[in-house]
């Protein structure tokens, strides 16, 4: 990711461009994959908690990178001088900045991890069940519970990415509230992705299921709201608390989804089937936009929310459902 951000600090044909999109896209998706394992295998016990202040960086970094953006297009006297001594067009900057971060941050991560028995995968070599094929991976969904947990995290990632994509939109026209206010009621998602350090660690002490019951119902109960907020006349002061409660409950279910599948896959395939199961949430959230706009032209907005609110629903029922047969057993 972070050569593919320094091949676009120079001038280069289009072909160019579209490759070095490509290496970023491939190399993030790879690092989102392999971060996860790597934590888990370093932080046995803490998993939850470093999962969540290793999404709540992440997220962060993404509510930082518009800020930068503008600060680059619309930079002051001092930070002009800077960007003129520098190759291409101001908006190279960015990319300049982020690859030299992810270039150095690779390196001495691989400095400080090398020989770690967490990062070779020296934990496996017990394991004499050869290389894993893709019948091995596709084996993991004979198991009921893992095949359950996958229709959680895609009906999550189905429900999270549709609301996300037109929220705004949402309040402006069905919840009728001036633009400015929803844009600006739409920033408390992210601004909610600190409870992550909190669910993380909780997690971590009183178990994966009641944190993820109690944030996928929060979820899908403010999803439910919002679907009622145009026949109950809400407020803009009703609409944040329930952007705000949402946010909250979307937020708090990532790390600890994360802590749980990592428990749940085999260690000879963890890394694989995380794979799997990402992109599946990740197939999941990209058509869901497409889903919510053909039935908002179909049907209109409300019935829109109503899918993504029965999706977000069904999750936290699944996931219920897990945590009442894993306290039978």
């Amino acid at each position: 990711a972070g050569a593919g951000s320094l091949a676009l600090v120079v001038d280069a044909p289009f072909a160019a461009l579209v490759a070095a999109m490509l290496v970023i896209g491939a190399g993030t998706g790879v690092h989102k994959t392999v971060s996860v394992r790597l934590i888990a295998r370093v932080y046995p016990a803490r998993t939850g908690r470093m999962l969540g202040a290793h999404d709540t960086l992440g997220a962060m970094g993404g509510v930082a990178a518009p800020a930068v953006v503008v600060a680059v297009l619309s930079a002051p006297p001092a930070l002009a001088a800077v960007l003129a001594r520098l190759p291409g067009a101001d908006w190279r900057a960015p990319f300049l900045l982020t690859g030299t971060l992810a270039v150095a941050l690779a390196a001495v991560a691989a400095v400080r991890l090398a020989g770690s028995p967490a990062a070779t995968g020296a934990a496996d070599e017990g394991d004499d069940g050869g290389d894993p094929g893709a019948r091995d991976y596709l084996r993991l969904f004979g198991d009921a519970r893992f095949a359950a947990f996958v229709l959680v995290t895609v009906g999550f990632s189905f429900a999270y990415n549709g609301l996300v994509a037109f929220l705004p939109l949402y309040l402006s026209e069905a919840v009728e509230l001036a633009s400015p206010t929803a844009s600006l009621l739409y920033s408390l998602v992210f601004a909610m992705t600190l409870v992550q350090l909190v669910t993380g660690d909780l997690s971590d002490r009183v178990g994966r299921f009641p944190v993820m019951v109690a944030t996928l119902g929060l979820a899908a109960a403010t999803l439910v709201a919002l679907v009622s907020l145009p026949a109950l006349g809400g407020s803009a002061l009703a609409a944040g608390a329930v952007v705000a409660a949402f946010g909250l409950g979307s937020h708090g279910f990532r790390p600890v989804r994360g802590a749980y599948l990592m428990e749940l896959l085999p260690e000879r395939l963890a890394g694989g089937g995380l794979g799997v199961v990402r992109t599946l949430l990740m197939g999941a959230g990209a058509l869901a936009p497409s889903a919510v706009g053909v039935v908002a032209d179909a049907a209109g907005f409300r019935p829109a929310f109503a899918l993504l609110a029965v999706s977000m629903g069904v999750a936290a029922a699944v996931a219920a459902g897990l945590w009442l047969t894993e306290s039978r057993e």
